[in-house]
């Protein structure tokens, strides 16, 4: 983790890095790290569903369902030809 952040002090700060941040810390269980990357990722990248899927799957582990709600509602405003993404 730590050379990730690292990584993004050095001209890092990407959607892509910060996917891949989220992807780490929420497979060690750090869940706020990893919500923290995933809305850095869509601020950065507002058009690109997936990552709206992945922070949603995130918050609906968490029990967050109202949230994962809101963020999936936002994919299928902001992509509504992609909304099959939300069933794969």
């Amino acid at each position: 983790a730590q050379r990730y952040e690292e990584a993004l002090t050095l001209g890092g700060d990407t959607p892509g890095m910060h996917q891949a941040m989220a992807e780490y810390y929420a497979s060690q269980g750090q869940v706020v790290e990893a919500v923290r990357h995933w809305v850095e990722a869509i601020s950065q990248a507002p058009e690109a569903p997936e990552a709206y899927i992945q922070l949603a799957a995130l918050l609906l582990s968490q029990g967050r369902t109202q949230e994962a709600i809101q963020t999936l509602e936002r994919v299928v405003s902001l992509a509504p030809n992609q909304a099959h993404m939300l069933l794969g």
